[in-house]
């Protein structure tokens, strides 16, 4: 139990709860001098070859590169057969080019897990093994797949990226084979077209903006009790300045919100390698938390909403059991779920591999009434 003069925290570290007694001074970041020490070390070194990267996060962002790079192949045909302006042309040509470098940015991350030497990757692409190495440290790559615009974006007039993804399912049945009556209307048959995805900032803003608006505190309010200036506070809410930890958890905690939900949005605008989760528990308790803070910086959604952005490829039972568990739906699901979110797949798909080896883990679930 928190004491009563005593705030509840969230170290970036290990992800556990602590409490820190209010008193004048820098309030702590970590839980103990351990977790300050290891998070500093990733820190140092995360520009060189000891960081450890998950093999299966580069396989999944190379599939959805390449895939976003023969749509854009696919664009830049159709615009000449059908004689567009040729700025439209330049435009693809552009997109090509920067999709192409975004291959190459995988692939080398990728060919690096796998044991593959600088040598080897420099002599395919004609480059120097110094050249090749600098290019792509892990500090440049994670600020490159950080500001991706779009993960399979698409040049058309809503400007959205169209995700292609098989029917899994007969279209009037939930996955367990009951029936579904809450399907609304019938799409019309065409692949459903999502905004693009926000930058990580964009996501942690928008977050902390929706629960501010929602606990109808003022920004001065707020600012007294975490403890900063009115207008640091604004500039947070505008994606205009990165709060450290303490001032999010702080601003979640003034909002009456659980700041464990914020800390994947956090940890993704300051490169935060996430601990990999140990159990398949742990893994459900991290796809929720990732979900309820993309859900979050949505301004909640209510589920209906959600199925229309998704063009019905959604239900609202597949959205509530998602967001509720006990069960991790399948890897389809997360993808309309993720990218209605305005986030991307690609970044939860090692947590989902690892979450949905256990199907019926028993997590810690929200309410109903958190979508408003």
């Amino acid at each position: 139990m928190t004491p009563p003069h005593a705030r509840k925290s969230t170290c970036p570290n290990c992800q556990r709860a602590f409490a820190q007694e209010l008193k004048p001074g820098r309030p702590r970041n970590y839980c103990s001098d351990a977790c300050r020490n290891q998070a500093n070390h990733r820190k140092k070194v995360s520009g060189e070859e000891t960081t450890a990267h998950d093999p299966s996060r580069h396989e999944a962002l190379l599939a959805e590169t390449i895939e976003a790079l023969r749509q854009a192949v696919n664009d830049l045909t159709d615009a000449m057969r059908e004689q567009r302006p040729s700025a439209e042309l330049l435009k693809c040509r552009a997109q090509i080019a920067r999709l192409s470098e975004d291959v190459e940015a995988v692939a080398v991350r990728r060919g690096r897990d796998r044991g593959e030497s600088w040598d080897v990757m420099s002599d395919a692409l004609a480059l120097s093994r110094d050249r090749l190495r600098k290019k792509w440290t892990l500090e440049i790559f994670d600020r490159r797949m950080g500001r991706r615009p779009a993960p399979a974006q698409r040049l058309s007039p809503n400007e959205g990226i169209t995700v292609f993804i098989p029917q899994q399912r007969p279209p009037d049945t939930h996955r367990d084979g009951t029936p579904e009556n809450d399907a609304g209307p019938d799409p019309d048959g065409s692949p459903p077209t999502y905004p693009y995805p926000s930058s990580p900032t964009q996501l942690l803003a928008s977050a902390l903006s929706y629960l501010q608006r929602r606990s109808g505190y003022t920004l001065r309010h707020l600012a007294f009790d975490v403890g900063v200036h009115p207008s640091y506070v604004s500039r947070i809410l505008n994606g205009e300045r990165d709060p450290s930890w303490e001032v999010t958890a702080g601003l979640a905690v003034a909002c009456s919100a659980d700041a464990a939900d914020l800390l994947p949005l956090w940890n993704a605008v300051h490169n935060v390698a996430t601990p990999s989760p140990s159990t398949p528990k742990q893994a459900v308790n991290l796809y929720r938390a990732v979900l309820r803070g993309l859900h979050l910086a949505a301004a909640a959604p209510t589920p209906q909403a959600m199925c229309e952005t998704s063009n019905y490829s959604l239900t609202t039972t597949d959205i509530v059991r998602a967001l509720n568990g006990p069960r991790v739906p399948d890897w389809p699901t997360t993808q309309h779920l993720v990218l209605a979110l305005r986030g991307r797949p690609a970044d939860l798909y090692t947590v989902w591999q690892i979450a949905s080896s256990s199907p019926d883990a028993e997590v810690t679930t929200i309410s109903a009434g958190a979508f408003g």
